[in-house]
């Protein structure tokens, strides 16, 4: 959640809220592991690629400090 905060504050807009489940994609098998999901069907290429270094930026920010 501090990652959607961040990047809220950073980029409004740039997230859709965290869906926490209980469902299992294979990062159970690695510690720290986050599974991040980019674009949609509704977006180009374009668009996903500047979403993913949006939140790069995001993430680098927050492990830097």
């Amino acid at each position: 959640t501090r990652l959607e905060v961040a990047a809220e504050n950073k980029n409004p807009g740039l997230m859709r809220g965290l869906n926490i489940r209980a469902a299992s994609f294979n990062e159970q098998y690695t510690s720290g592991s986050m599974l991040l999901e980019v674009g949609s069907c509704a977006n180009t290429f374009d668009e996903a690629a500047r979403s993913a270094e949006a939140f790069a930026k995001v993430l680098a920010d927050e492990i830097i400090g």
